[in-house]
């Protein structure tokens, strides 16, 4: 069975081959490499824009399956829901169920979480009330 490749030894690597292809003219550029903040506007979304698009349409092949399986898998929805308001706000992407198939945008992620507690909040209040109006059905029914 193999040995799991040293990550400090490919850091280093991955330092030393941009900086010798620097020294050759090869590269220009001081970062090489794939952009890793989202302050570079309409290059970083080109950048990232492709494989966002993927991981989406993966997530609405799997919600697709869950959904048509017999029985339905809820589990399995759960963790895209969970992938949704997570994972991808943590990212700073904004995940749209569609029927049509999901959207997603670029977003701040501190905005996308106060959406998101705004929205569990109210289910809250609004589950909280549903059970008020049952007790008192069910108290004026006796």
């Amino acid at each position: 069975m193999p040995e799991a490749p040293d990550a400090l030894l490919l850091k280093r690597g991955a330092i030393y081959v941009p900086r010798i292809l620097r020294i050759f003219g090869v590269i220009t550029l001081e970062e090489f490499g794939f952009p890793v903040a989202s302050g570079g506007g309409d290059n970083y979304e080109a950048a990232v824009g492709p494989m966002i698009t993927a991981l989406v349409s993966f997530r609405d092949d799997v919600r697709a399956a869950a959904k048509a399986a017999t029985p339905p898998m809820p589990s399995l929805l759960d963790m895209c829901d969970a992938l949704r308001d997570s994972t991808m706000v943590d990212l700073g992407v904004r995940v749209e169920d569609r029927t049509e198939g999901a959207l997603w945008k670029l977003d701040e992620p501190e905005t996308m979480r106060r959406e998101i507690q705004a929205k569990l909040a109210a289910r809250a209040e609004s589950a909280a009330h549903a059970n008020v109006v049952r007790s008192q059905r069910a108290d004026g029914g006796r």
